[in-house]
């Protein structure tokens, strides 16, 4: 699971790391794996979960993924610019439209999961 948030942020913890999750940042949760998470400021957050198959994750994160789909994440967060931001805001939009186009949706879903990747296949588990 991916997540984005949209505004607040929560302090995420697990066995291998410890990171702050806010609009700068996206969450990555590899499944079965415990994690701790604690809201370091008042007001909570709100953001989005995204799902993606083990297969479209190993075609887009890259060999390590497609070695370890029960842990296709190397890092619990990584860096989320504008224009990720803002993408997944149009995912968000589409999925959520009464005419949505089942394609389209799933075309910007595997962009926006292109560009959260990006960083895991340029230089390693971000920072």
């Amino acid at each position: 699971m991916i997540v984005i948030l949209r505004s607040g942020n929560f302090r995420v913890e697990s066995s291998a790391e410890i990171g702050l999750l806010d609009c700068t940042r996206a969450g990555f949760f590899n499944a079965n794996v415990p994690f701790r998470s604690a809201h370091p400021y008042s007001g909570g957050d709100t953001g989005a979960d995204f799902g993606f198959r083990a297969d479209a994750l190993a075609d887009v994160f890259g060999p390590f993924a497609a070695d370890h789909p029960e842990r296709p994440f190397r890092s619990g967060c990584g860096p989320l610019d504008a224009e990720t931001f803002l993408l997944q805001t149009l995912v968000l939009k589409k999925a959520g439209s009464s005419s949505r186009d089942a394609l389209e949706v799933e075309e910007l879903s595997l962009r926006l999961l292109g560009r959260l990747a990006e960083p895991f296949r340029v230089g390693g588990a971000p920072g």
